[in-house]
């Protein structure tokens, strides 16, 4: 699929003057929902953990928590933030509409040619004068000025018992064993194919929880042997030929169940059982812009407030309601390297709500009394000069035929 072109200027790369040394959002998170994710690299339904230090009778010791991890609130607030951009140019003006591809460039740096624009490090650089998302959020191996940390609980929170650890599960049930009435108005033949389904539920239910059993139990045999480094003993070895063929047998039954039903599916099951944050829970939460522009600035406050607009939701298991929270930062600013910490105010972020801010009276410069957080700050920004942005993802250069000889 060949990547759409625009009629666009070249703006030169010209960086904004950064007001300030760094910009802090210290605050926390409260679960409004419950909290879960599964990153691919962990074991299946559980979540990630990390060390914290607490006190303990006068000393400092090691605890596992689970938490929110950073990258995905950063993610969050880098697509809002471009929903802000692409959103405003859009607004302006037609032929500033974005690609697909610009769209994947601006919410993960990952579009066709950058991985060339990796090893060009001056112009990742130029980019960030022309494109204050990846300003913010960077391009690469190349960080840019928002720092978005984990967030935490402010107590070290690890489940250990069974009970805590698969907490949460649940069951879809069949919905016309629920309200058997729902066949009088489905096609002809529905009912007998439903009797076929519910018949053999139960055993293709009972015989699945076997299979599960059965590759549990092989699993323990091979992490035994692998555990004290020995090869399998004649027992465990005829226990696991064993195991083999009743999971045969068992694929052959539930084949034939299913063949008999007419269809492969269940039509109720278990809903797999997972670790989870409990709603309610406090995380503590801080971010750093370091240096930032005041287009970054006002991007990131913009992002969001966009962010919070929505139903502010992250993680997995969206369906079941989980991921919903709010979240309350302290905004504070250094100038200069020797001057002091200024407090500039407080953000409060509730989902569909947006953000309220309270900004103080002092410092007369104050950023966060500027204006509502939103589109318009943005916008007023880019109506300042918008050929200076460039949000499209970055032309690859052709090799000349004396490098591509060299």
């Amino acid at each position: 699929m060949a990547k759409a072109t625009k009629a666009r200027g070249t703006p030169a790369a010209v960086m904004d003057p950064r007001p300030c040394v760094a910009v802090t959002f210290d605050g926390w998170i409260t679960l409004r929902a419950p909290y879960t994710t599964t990153p691919p690299d962990i074991p299946k339904n559980t979540m990630p953990r990390m060390a914290v230090m607490v006190d303990v009778a006068g000393a400092r010791v090691p605890r596992s928590t689970l938490y929110m991890p950073g990258s995905q609130i950063r993610s969050g607030f880098r697509v809002a933030a471009a929903e802000v951009v692409s959103q405003t140019l859009a607004d302006r003006d037609a032929a500033q509409l974005w690609t697909l591809f610009d769209w994947y460039y601006n919410t993960s740096s990952r579009a066709p040619g950058a991985a060339v624009a990796r090893q060009d490090i001056d112009g990742t650089i130029a980019r960030r004068a022309l494109n204050p998302i990846i300003g913010l959020f960077g391009d690469f191996g190349l960080r840019g000025a928002a720092g978005v940390e984990a967030a935490i609980p402010s107590e070290p929170y690890d489940p250990l018992s069974e009970t805590l650890r698969r907490g949460f599960s649940g069951v879809r049930f069949d919905g016309v064993r629920a309200a058997p009435a729902i066949l009088e108005g489905l096609a002809p033949g529905s009912r007998d194919d439903w009797a076929k389904l519910a018949a053999t539920q139960g055993d293709r239910s009972t015989m699945r929880a076997d299979v599960k059993s059965l590759e549990r139990e092989k699993r323990a045999i091979k992490r035994e042997a692998t555990k004290e480094k020995r090869e399998f003993s004649e027992a465990e070895k005829a226990r696991s030929a064993a195991i083999d063929v009743e999971l045969s047998t068992l694929a052959g039954g539930i084949a034939a169940l299913s063949k008999e039903a007419g269809a492969e599916a269940s039509t109720s099951h278990l809903i797999a059982p997972i670790e989870y944050l409990p709603a309610g829970m406090v995380l503590t939460h801080r971010m750093t812009l370091l240096a930032p522009t005041a287009l970054e600035l006002d991007l990131f406050l913009a992002a969001i407030n966009r962010f919070f607009e929505g139903e502010a939701r992250l993680g997995a298991r969206a369906a079941l309601g989980f991921g919903s929270f709010e979240a309350n930062w302290t905004v504070k600013r250094k100038t200069a390297i020797g001057m002091p910490i200024e407090t500039l105010g407080a953000i409060h972020g509730r989902p569909f709500e947006g953000t309220v801010i309270e900004a103080l009276s002092e410092p007369r410069d104050n950023p966060l009394a500027a204006g509502p957080v939103g589109y318009g700050a943005v916008l007023r920004r880019f109506a300042e000069d918008p050929s200076r942005y460039d949000f499209s993802v970055p032309a690859v250069a052709a090799k000349s035929p004396a490098a591509s000889a060299a």
